[in-house]
């Protein structure tokens, strides 16, 4: 009977301390631990396999997005004629390098840059006529160290606000047909002065 007794001990024991090892294994794990299939609780959780042939089309459709946006704003007794363009250069001169496109079984992938052109008048007065090209960011890429969206980034057009004195045009520098991207904006002013900023 203490035979019994001592083994119905002994097991509980060894079960309880096997499950508190498992704990303090789990509250030991980072944010950056990769878990296996199995350790994810709901179906939602399990991310999509990439369809690279998709991300290409839906990437290539952008060289003929072309984005315009023509309005006349009433500033008091003026009026402030903006004119914005957003399209593709098709110049071929952004070769993304393997290391961004190995999941899609990719070596390289060519893409095109993009840029911007603004025209902003009022009356009969030209105060902004210029194009912003990923060079405005130059200085703001290499400052704060985003050397991939520097050599292989693309700039994006997300939106545009209008104040006052000044229009700011919100961007996203992304490395095409990858996760990696940064969002940054650039102050128009109406005095032609133009200030890039990062997000």
């Amino acid at each position: 009977m203490k035979i019994t007794f001592y083994l119905f001990c002994f097991l509980i024991i060894g079960c309880n301390s096997a499950n508190k090892v498992k704990v303090d294994q789990d509250e030991k794990l980072d944010a950056d631990t990769v878990r296996s299939k199995d350790s994810i609780t709901s179906q939602e959780e399990i991310p999509d396999p990439v369809n690279a042939d998709e991300l290409i089309k839906s990437w290539n459709h952008r060289y003929k997005d072309t984005i315009t946006i023509d309005t006349v704003l009433k500033r008091g007794v003026d009026n402030i004629h903006l004119t914005f363009r957003h399209y593709c250069l098709f110049d071929s001169s952004l070769i993304v390098p393997e290391i961004y496109v190995k999941l899609l079984g990719m070596k390289k992938f060519i893409s095109n840059n993009f840029e911007s052109s603004i025209r902003i008048e009022t009356n009969d007065s030209i105060l902004v006529d210029t194009t912003i090209s990923k060079s405005v960011f130059s200085k703001t890429l290499i400052n704060n160290n985003h050397y991939e969206l520097f050599d292989y980034g693309a700039l994006l057009f997300n939106n545009i606000e209008i104040g006052k004195n000044v229009c700011r045009i919100n961007y996203l520098i992304e490395v095409p047909l990858s996760d990696v991207g940064q969002l940054f904006y650039v102050d128009v002013f109406f005095s032609g002065k133009l200030e890039p900023v990062d997000r």
